[in-house]
């Protein structure tokens, strides 16, 4: 875009939304009487949880030929009015598509969270101080981070001691739990291999435990949000983490989506809720180190169900291979997940993808559960009373999926 015309623009401060593609305006909804411009409707967006990388599309209206465009620009899309992020992200395809007169710009972004899988850790990475013999995740988190790699875009990885599960100005939060190595493993065996991408690595902290009855309770979700945060927040919680209070599983600034069938509140326009019984596994062949650390570990069930497969070569006795193969069971329950629409709306605050939804609809049996938002699609029109929101939020568990059953730890 030429510096000539950007300088014709008025502020933004006044704007109910901004789109910018490498730091420059594109004039989404022609608020600024420009003439190229971003049709609203034109925007679609793929919100996603921990685990998934968001995207966006949109439609540039470029008459007179002036708007410039190059791969991984970055994109960020906001809500002025109520202040928050709707994306952030790279430009990573466009399309060409000439007009009478000039021609529109079809981008395809990719989400924030790719940075995850962009910054690679450069060389064998300890994760503790053999002297020391543990360390806490959310400080192994930030070592592992500052390490990696970069490219160029700096990422927020504050943590206070309050909220204990993060929010947008300390996303790391101060949920820290000690982990420690297995039975009889020294700590200098604890290592990110050179390669592994920050993703990975996080993956692995997280499910590298520290054994005890309930070594599950330690696992985390990792992701970057929309205001560049690299977010951890806990996915259990019970009294051995949190002997005082009742903490969320989900990042303290998420609020709750509750949907409702009758009365005052969110409705849906349509619920699909599917119940998945493929996802239990019968049991876990561990491969361990040796004899002692492999064999199979049951879950119990005595019902009839797939086999999964871990491997691990650090796993050394048995009581390792017991614990670490119940903690690999504990989620390979039945399977709830669905999804629904709603429709025309504006949303009164900062619902997102791995935040949770609670949903009561007697027609499938569902009253106030809850679940864990997997993704959110958002579309956008223009109406007589403003800009509303479609959304099709996907919640609960994923699909059964082979790539994450049967998977390689990536420590050694």
């Amino acid at each position: 875009m030429h510096l000539a015309t950007i300088a014709t623009l008025p502020s933004t401060a006044s704007r109910a939304f901004t789109l910018t593609m490498g730091g420059e305006d594109l004039n989404v909804t022609g608020e600024s009487g420009a003439a190229f411009r971003v049709d609203i409707d034109s925007i679609e967006i793929d919100e996603q949880g921990p685990g998934g990388i968001s995207g966006m599309t949109f439609d540039v209206y470029d008459p007179g030929l002036v708007v410039n465009i190059r791969s991984g620009a970055p994109v960020e899309f906001w809500d002025v009015t109520s202040g928050w992020p709707l994306f952030r992200g790279f430009v990573q395809s466009w399309t060409e598509r000439t007009e009478a007169p000039g021609r529109t710009l079809k981008v395809d972004c990719i989400g924030i969270e790719v940075l995850l899988d962009w910054l690679l850790i450069p060389a064998n990475e300890p994760w503790v101080n053999p002297s020391v013999g543990q360390v806490n995740s959310d400080s192994l988190s930030q070592k592992l981070y500052a390490v990696a790699n970069g490219v160029g875009i700096p990422l927020n990885t504050g943590r206070a001691d309050s909220p204990t599960q993060g929010n947008k100005t300390s996303p790391l939060g101060s949920a820290a739990n000690a982990i420690a190595p297995l039975t009889g493993q020294p700590a200098a065996n604890l290592t990110t291999p050179a390669g592994t991408t920050l993703r990975e690595a996080l993956r692995a902290v997280s499910e590298w435990v520290n054994p005890n009855p309930r070594p599950y309770d330690f696992t985390f979700a990792a992701s970057v949000d929309f205001y560049g945060g690299l977010r951890i927040w806990y996915l259990h919680s019970d009294e051995f983490l949190f002997p005082f209070t009742a903490q969320p599983t989900y990042p303290e600034d998420y609020p709750v989506l509750t949907i409702v069938e009758a009365g005052a509140g969110i409705h849906a326009s349509r619920l699909d809720h599917t119940t998945d019984a493929s996802s239990i596994y019968a049991a876990v062949l561990v491969q361990g180190g040796n004899a002692a650390g492999s064999g199979v570990v049951s879950a119990g069930s005595n019902a009839p169900g797939p086999v999964g497969v871990l491997s691990d070569t650090n796993i050394t006795t048995s009581a390792d291979r017991d614990t670490l193969g119940r903690a690999w069971l504990v989620d390979k329950v039945i399977g709830t997940r669905g999804s629904l629409d709603i429709l025309g709306w504006t949303p009164g605050s900062e619902y997102r993808a791995g935040g949770h939804i609670v949903i009561t609809n007697s027609q499938v049996g569902l009253s106030a559960q809850e679940f864990i938002i997997s993704s959110i699609r958002k579309t956008f029109i223009r109406t007589s009373s403003g800009v509303r929101q479609n959304w099709t939020v996907s919640y609960g568990s994923l699909p059964p999926s082979v790539v994450r059953d049967v998977r390689r730890r990536m420590t050694t």
